[in-house]
């Protein structure tokens, strides 16, 4: 999947531009970049047992690499003016990007404030987690149902509870699906899908054959295998990868293949599918890809996001940024050292989410996790109203009226405004009703009064003293229709304002406008 390149501009303006900060970086500097990088290949073509190129390669080199891969937070005033009026979208890892990376994977616990934070950014921009480990076990990590989660490398995703398909104007769908419009069952995607047996099977096999060697470890990612060696002794790293290398020939046909992760080795179909594939999916699901207002961030920290990364690069869709306190070759455009620091990125989006360049408030209106997704407002005709859309709904985007999540918005709120006017009747009945005991309760006194001298706020000694209740007659009753009239006029705005459904941002000049239009000099604002 090809996504046209509109956000390279962003790039260039910013990650492009770090190396010239000061006056540029020296000549001598960029050879000591050429040459650490260099260094860094030689190191990752070790066998893949090792993790030597996790290794510190020197302060010197890497703030001359940190200058070519700036860290995201000190460039992000930049940055945020860039998307100024974009529409983002966020691409997270899991393992070493919202957690720490711990010995135990079954320990890998994010923090409830990093959970939060994800939770509150995924109601501003559309949200997906794309990890290497088996979609249902992150979910059980992350417990966020307004996220589209890809487990297995991208081979197994889901979209958010109570997503459905359904076409939108873009031509993508919402949700997730072929886009026809019809309600289907949750999102789901599996490329991998066929190779199932054979991954249950080798699972079962390195189990078997890494069971004597102390501190290895399997675990099983639906769609692929992954060898943990974090807690051997480095004596046993080669064993760990000569007892994967035999299982995974003994599959045969080249079904199988390896790569190799920080002090793990992943046992994965040979399909050609990976995070970045994942990634370009999902924009597509979306409806986002090619789309000139929408910019993709993807944080990783591994070797498997590298393809997360080259895919945003190579698409021009967005900016990669690695999680990484080392220098190493890196498809990604920015930097940040650890979780915490990923922590305080999330926060910031938050802040720029909250303002008006955020390009979602400008679509139409909060994004809510795409579940449901956003309403899109019609564009304004010449003569100032809504266009209508394809089934003859006021003021819904062609294309937009076949989404069943756009006609169940509508629905409740017409049933809202339906009740709220059931309300305004009873409250204008009784309101009647009690102006009736009151005109009672004034006459009853008026005619108590004419004994007593008590008579049109007088009191009965002569004092200035009113009676709550000593209107004359005639101007109580002329209080009553102004009540009632003004009843009305806000039950005409009601029932306005219900003919206009559709508009669920409401549009304050539109409105304005069909008021004047009834004569309805105010509005309701209930």
């Amino acid at each position: 999947m090809r996504v046209a390149c509109h956000s390279e501009p962003v790039l260039a303006a910013i990650a492009g531009d770090a190396a010239n900060d000061d006056g540029g970086l020296p000549s001598a500097s960029l050879a000591c970049l050429e040459q650490s990088l260099e260094r860094a290949r030689s190191l990752s073509a070790t066998p893949s047992g090792s993790d030597q190129d996790e290794a510190q390669i020197g302060s010197a080199e890497y703030q001359v690499w940190l200058a070519q891969h700036p860290c995201l937070l000190t460039k992000f005033e930049e940055f945020q003016k860039q998307l100024d009026g974009r529409r983002l979208a966020v691409f997270l890892d899991y393992d070493g990007t919202l957690t720490p990376i711990v010995s135990n994977p079954d320990a890998a616990i994010m923090s409830d404030q990093m959970r939060e934070t994800v939770r509150q950014v995924a109601g501003m921009f559309p949200t997906a987690i794309i990890s290497g480990r088996g979609r249902e076990k992150v979910e059980s990590f992350v417990r966020l149902p307004e996220l589209f989660y890809a487990g297995s490398h991208g081979m197994d995703i889901v979209g958010p509870c109570g997503a459905t398909v359904g076409s939108t104007a873009g031509g993508g769908v919402v949700g997730g699906g072929s886009g026809d419009g019809g309600v289907v069952e949750q999102f789901r995607f599996q490329a991998a899908a066929e190779y199932q047996p054979l991954i249950d099977r080798v699972y079962s096999q390195l189990r078997e054959s890494l069971e004597s060697i102390p501190g290895a470890s399997v675990e099983h990612n639906k769609f692929c295998v992954s060898a943990h060696f974090r807690n051997c002794h480095p004596d046993s790293w080669q064993r760990v990868v000569s007892a994967v290398d035999a299982v995974v020939a003994g599959a045969g046909g080249g079904r199988l293949h390896v790569t190799r992760g920080r002090k793990v080795l992943e046992v994965r179909p040979t399909v050609d599918w990976d995070k970045g594939s994942a990634l370009l999916h999902l924009l597509g699901v979306l409806g986002l890809a090619g789309q000139p207002d929408v910019t993709a961030i993807y944080l990783g920290d591994d070797k498997t996001d590298e393809d997360a990364f080259a895919a945003l690069a190579g698409a021009g869709a967005g900016a990669g940024v690695l999680v990484s306190t080392v220098a190493k070759p890196t498809a990604a455009a920015f930097t940040l050292r650890d979780p915490g620091q990923v922590l305080q990125l999330l926060q910031r989006l938050l802040a720029y989410g909250a303002g008006g360049g955020n390009g979602w408030r400008v679509y139409g209106g909060r994004c809510n996790g795409w579940a449901p997704a956003p309403a899109v407002r019609a564009p304004a005709t010449e003569d100032g109203r809504a266009a209508a859309g394809s089934e003859g709904e006021e003021g819904v985007a062609e294309g937009d009226a076949t989404r069943p999540q756009l006609r169940q918005q509508l629905r409740q709120q017409q049933q809202q405004q339906q009740q709220q006017q059931q309300q305004q009747q009873q409250q204008q009945q009784q309101q009647q009703r009690q102006g009736q005991r009151d005109e009672q309760a004034h006459q009853q006194a008026a005619g108590e009064g004419a004994s007593t001298g008590w008579q049109h706020g007088q009191s009965p000694d002569g004092g200035g003293a009113a009676d709550p209740l000593a209107l004359p007659p005639r101007q109580h009753t002329e209080q009553q229709q102004q009540q009632q009239q003004q009843q009305q006029q806000q039950q005409c705005v009601l029932v306005h304002h219900s003919q206009q459904a559709p508009l669920l941002n409401g549009d304050q000049k539109q409105h304005r406008e069909a008021d004047a239009a009834l004569g309805v000099s105010g509005r309701c604002q209930a």
